[in-house]
């Protein structure tokens, strides 16, 4: 009986132990690539590229896994900016350099993409295993989430630094987007926080009182906002608010009723950081062969210019005409629109945010005026616009009254179909309805002419 109970204890430990064995042994076992490219798009979301790497059989190295996922997130175009010094794993450098760059990368994502063994080893060139798989997936459930940042800094001079920051992911299919109202609607923010859990508990105060409230994220802040209102209701509410020991403050916002886009991530930003009061250097605006119209590189403008650091800007119409204000130099070269926020520096490199008013009136010598409603654009109808030389050579092909002007004196004025020369030491003024009636009255070859041109400030 006790043989027989001794033999039985000794079948179910090994019974137990071929098991434990088997489960080990297949934690170990090789991912396949197909496998883990299946996978891999599926937990982010994404469709299955259409090769036969969802077929493959062959084991998936860790190395390929770094690679392949990075790719599928739409990191990739992080490679020219990550470092590969001081990196604490002695078998990259064994590596060619542009897989040291890869691995580099998944190091710096956070949460990072690549972690080590517990001898401090990546072991790149193994097949990955399904137990590191496991655990692989809880973080590309996290990163299919949005949860994934790429932050460096480097100093590239010694007033000089460059930001580099990448974050967000999402998958291709986005929700349509929502029509917005049109019209002018103001919000109330309450506050501004670092703290996304301190911004979530002042909303559902908001909330537990009745008020329609929001977070918006801008700038790495959590702004808690209420609204939409009316002028009127703004007012309202912002009394209402202060009674209740919540200080606001009014934001305007101008709905167009486009619908707005929704955001689907990631967002890929480049920075300088640098003291404009110290620094060896100063920012300038540069048009491309310092014309309007014309185009060139960016880069071309950069070696051009001698510069350091050299950024696209602007955003322009299909004609190539620049959208919202433009200055060089101190001359206004496209006015604003309404509603849009410029960013802009002085002479002395201080920045300026904010939106801005434009005033223009051309002036007779006997002190007549009329507004100028434009600046090196077409002309949209019962408007007078100006044309400098950095529109280009002659103003567009467009029917009207024109004038020239050139060091300050009315060359020649008339009916015209556009493709008027510039001068260079001048300008052209062209007008349309009540504009063009004005200048044929006011106007004569011989007579003094000024445009003054001012810029001020919303904010007062």
């Amino acid at each position: 009986m006790k043989m027989t109970k001794r033999i039985g204890i000794v079948t179910i430990i090994t019974i137990i132990l071929v098991f434990l064995l088997s489960v080990a042994g297949a934690q170990q076992t090789p991912v396949t690539r197909g496998e883990f490219i299946t996978s891999l798009y599926n937990i982010l979301g994404l469709s299955a590229p259409k090769t036969q790497d969802t077929k493959s059989q062959n084991p998936i190295l860790r190395l390929e896994v770094v690679k392949e996922t990075i790719k599928a997130l739409s990191y990739d175009d992080l490679l020219p900016f990550v470092s590969v010094e001081n990196l604490p794993f002695p078998e990259i450098r064994d590596l060619k350099a542009e897989d040291q760059k890869w691995v580099a990368l998944a190091l710096a994502l956070q949460p990072p993409l690549l972690r080590g063994d517990a001898r401090g080893m990546l072991n790149l060139n193994r097949p990955l295993s399904r137990q590191e798989f496991s655990y692989l997936q809880e973080t590309l459930k996290t990163y299919a989430q949005g949860d994934i940042t790429f932050y460096r800094e480097k100093k590239i001079h010694s007033h000089l630094t460059l930001i580099t920051k990448k974050w967000g992911f999402s998958a291709t299919l986005v929700p349509p987007p929502e029509p917005q109202p049109q019209g002018e609607q103001f919000f109330l923010q309450v506050g501004a926080y670092q703290d996304r859990g301190r911004a979530e508990r002042i909303l559902s105060w908001l909330k537990e009182l009745g008020y329609p409230s929001q977070i918006r994220e801008e700038n790495n802040l959590f702004k808690v906002r209420v609204g939409p209102y009316s002028k009127e209701e703004a007012k309202t509410a912002g009394d209402r608010l202060k009674n209740q020991g919540f200080s606001s403050y009014p934001i305007l916002e101008k709905g167009n009723g486009i619908p707005k886009q929704p955001f689907t991530g990631p967002v890929f930003t480049l920075a300088l950081l640098f003291n404009p009061q110290d620094a060896p250097f100063h920012l300038e605006v540069a048009l491309a062969n310092n014309q309007i119209l014309d185009r060139e590189k960016t880069s071309e403008i950069a070696r051009r210019k001698n510069a350091l650091f050299a950024i696209n800007a602007s955003f322009f119409t299909k004609a190539g005409e620049p959208l919202g204000l433009l200055v060089a130099d101190g001359r206004v070269l496209s006015e604003p629109i309404d509603g849009w926020y410029n960013c802009g520096f002085t002479a002395d490199n201080e920045i300026f945010f904010g939106e801005i008013k434009f005033k223009a009136v051309a002036i007779t010598d006997g002190e007549v005026s009329y507004p100028v409603k434009g600046i090196n654009r077409l002309n949209q109808g019962n408007e007078l616009v100006l044309y400098d030389q950095f529109f280009g050579p002659k103003t567009p092909a467009q029917k009207g009254v024109e004038c020239m002007v050139r060091n300050g004196i009315v060359e020649r004025v008339g009916v015209s179909q556009g493709e008027t020369a510039i001068p260079p030491q001048g300008f052209v003024l062209q007008g349309n309805g009540n504009a063009a009636e004005w200048l044929l009255q006011n106007l004569a070859p011989g007579r003094k002419m000024r445009v003054k041109i001012g810029l001020y400030p919303v904010s007062g």
